[in-house]
């Protein structure tokens, strides 16, 4: 019995491990601002997630995936699972990707009325995700 329980907390360990993934993706030597309006805030574990539309340089919407952290880790920088709704206009710091895509690692954002979490634009602060 005591044999079994081990094997079954070793498999349960490994499998969780490697459930999360690294913040390869993110080039976190660049960060950039990027404006626009809130389709969806998905407020969810293990990471929340931030999808919204930005013009690109000829003035075309652009859907951008914004991946922040933990429910947990954001309610302690003062997000709220009601902090963004669609429609919303926001100005997000990110990590961008590193292949070009249009989209990052969230370190902070500055709302519509001037409310700002985490590592907000303009901020040198490095934010949550540095150490992830």
């Amino acid at each position: 019995m005591k044999k079994n329980i081990f094997i079954f907390s070793i498999l349960l360990s490994s499998s969780l491990a490697m459930a999360h993934h690294s913040g390869a993706p993110y080039d976190n030597e660049k960060r950039i601002e990027v404006s626009g309006i809130v389709v969806e805030w998905q407020w969810q574990n293990p990471h929340a997630w931030l999808r919204m539309t930005a013009k690109d340089d000829s003035g075309n919407d652009v859907e951008w995936n914004i991946e922040a952290t933990s429910p947990n880790i954001l309610m302690r920088q003062g997000w709220r699972r009601s902090t963004l709704e669609a429609g919303d206009p926001v100005t997000v710091l990110i990590y961008p990707l590193r292949d070009g895509s249009p989209g990052g690692s969230l370190l902070g954002a500055r709302l519509a009325d001037g409310a700002e979490l985490g590592a907000p634009p303009g901020s040198s602060a490095s934010g949550p995700q540095a150490a992830e």
